[in-house]
């Protein structure tokens, strides 16, 4: 009895023991599991480190491109100053500013605008603009938009852009109120009977002169008649 009492007791203490191996087993493997799932593996350690690597590739070359690219070279800019001098090209060469007076009349305006042509910088647009009052005398043709020829003489008090080559003509645009133009108008037909395409003008006072030089044009300065006297 006692032996087999023993015995029961012994299956009993093996069987516990054997769940109980199994079961720390188990919270053995689970554990590893959790250990696994939170260690990296090398597969995956190697795409972030290859996605690092194509993403510094990246940024380089694009600094590379950005550092290659050749800067923007300005091919228009816009001056303050203009140099001047008079119609006849004899009077010194004079850098002026808007409110500087230069041959008695006084700078308003100036648009100035140079463009690189054939390499170099060079005048595409000039525009000046005087505040005052002139007396020329020259020669005046009919059959256009008041076509007026400085004479030598007058030449020197009428300024001029000194880089425009028609330097030394003289040429100005002649425009007025309708008491000039009825005036001119009268003198054309005067001069058309005889035969004539000119008349001297002995005195001819002008204002609100302006300066205009258009790089791919003939455009020429212009000017306001106050009174014109023309020759008997």
């Amino acid at each position: 009895m006692n032996k087999m009492m023993v015995c029961c007791m012994l299956c009993i203490l093996l069987f516990t023991g054997c769940g109980a191996h199994e079961q720390q087993s188990l919270a053995d493997e689970n554990t590893s599991s959790v250990k696994n799932d939170n260690v990296p593996s090398s597969h995956e350690n190697f795409e972030s480190s290859e996605i690092e690597v194509e993403i510094s590739d990246f940024a380089s070359s694009q600094e590379t491109v950005s550092s290659s690219m050749p800067p923007i070279e300005e091919t228009r800019r816009t001056l303050s100053s203009v140099p001047l001098t008079s119609a006849s090209g004899q009077h010194e060469i004079v850098e002026v500013e808007v409110g500087d007076t230069f041959l008695g009349l006084t700078v308003t305006d100036i648009l100035y605008i140079e463009e690189i042509i054939d390499g170099e910088w060079k005048p595409s647009q000039v525009e000046v603009s005087f505040e005052g009052t002139v007396t020329l005398s020259g020669t005046y043709f009919f059959g256009g938009p008041g076509n007026f020829i400085v004479d030598d003489r007058s030449q020197e008090y009428l300024p001029y852009f000194a880089l425009d080559r028609r330097v030394g003509g003289g040429v100005l645009v002649l425009y007025g109120n309708p008491e000039f133009r009825d005036e001119v108008q009268l003198k054309e037909n005067e001069c058309l009977f005889l035969e004539l395409t000119e008349i001297t003008v002995t005195n001819v006072t002008i204002q609100s002169y302006k300066i205009i030089f258009w790089n791919q044009s003939g455009a020429g300065p212009t000017a306001e008649v106050v009174s014109i006297e023309f020759a008997k």
